[in-house]
């Protein structure tokens, strides 16, 4: 067994937040190399849609969201589909940027999302 089966994600479904383009996409690139599929979650569709294009022609499955995670409603509607096409998420990386300057402390809680 080499070192790099080790870290096989085969067979692992991915989310990534913010994973049509930056780091995030990158994120999202490298774990489809990884073997995983992954669902691209951007607030603009179209830049989702370039990422899990490339996903795809890496031999992965791949489905672009427009989700904005900064509103509950929209999260939940996305894992109830992501568990519908996919049927589990394995894998969540909370890449999403959020522009804002509100001192941690001061941030409001956002809770309401039943999982």
């Amino acid at each position: 067994m080499g070192v790099l089966s080790a870290f096989s994600l085969e067979g692992e479904t991915a989310i990534v937040t913010g994973g049509g383009q930056g780091l995030g996409r990158e994120m999202a690139l490298g774990l489809a190399e990884a073997g995983a599929d992954v669902v691209v979650l951007q607030r603009h569709l179209e830049v989702a849609e370039k990422t899990a294009e490339d996903i795809r022609g890496l031999g992965r499955k791949s489905l672009a969201l427009r989700v904005d995670v900064s509103n509950p409603a929209d999260v939940k509607e996305m894992v109830k589909i992501v568990k519908e096409k996919f049927k589990k998420i394995d894998i969540l990386i909370n890449n999403a940027g959020v522009a804002g300057w509100v001192r941690a402390e001061e941030m409001p809680w956002k809770s309401g999302i039943d999982w």
